[in-house]
């Protein structure tokens, strides 16, 4: 079986969507759409679901670093959140918190204690360089 291409730059509903938007770019699909994500069980130093995450590297109680497959051209937005109510946030170790490679995070419980937790998820958007 051959592989081919198919090129187009919209994308249109058949109708079955009510309303105005029937149609949407292609372009906007690229670079709307998260370029890598996780889900983490910093408890037990697992990754349960990946895309396009190299590596996760617990460092202590609460904070690890995800390291991506393929660099972002800028620092990348993250979009993520914890199990359990805990306080999810980049965290900054001498540099910066969130790089073009990698991103360093800190989970700490309501009483800002850091914590492991066990179902950490977080999306990336950005481009890739």
């Amino acid at each position: 079986m051959a592989n081919g291409t198919i090129a187009f730059d919209t994308l249109q509903t058949s109708g079955q969507i009510t309303g105005t938007a029937k149609s949407l770019d292609t372009d906007f699909v690229v670079s709307g759409g998260a370029k890598t994500w996780f889900v983490y069980d910093q408890s037990n130093d697992t990754i349960d679901n990946s895309f396009s995450i190299t590596s996760i590297t617990d460092t202590s109680a609460g904070v690890f670093t995800s390291t991506f497959a393929n660099n972002f051209s800028a620092k990348p937005c993250p979009v993520g959140m914890c199990s359990y109510f805990s306080f999810c946030n980049t965290r900054n170790s001498g540099g910066d918190a969130i790089t073009t490679s990698d991103t360093d995070f800190n989970i700490a419980n309501s009483s800002g204690n850091q914590t492991d937790r066990d179902e950490i998820s977080v999306a990336f958007h950005g481009d890739i360089a």
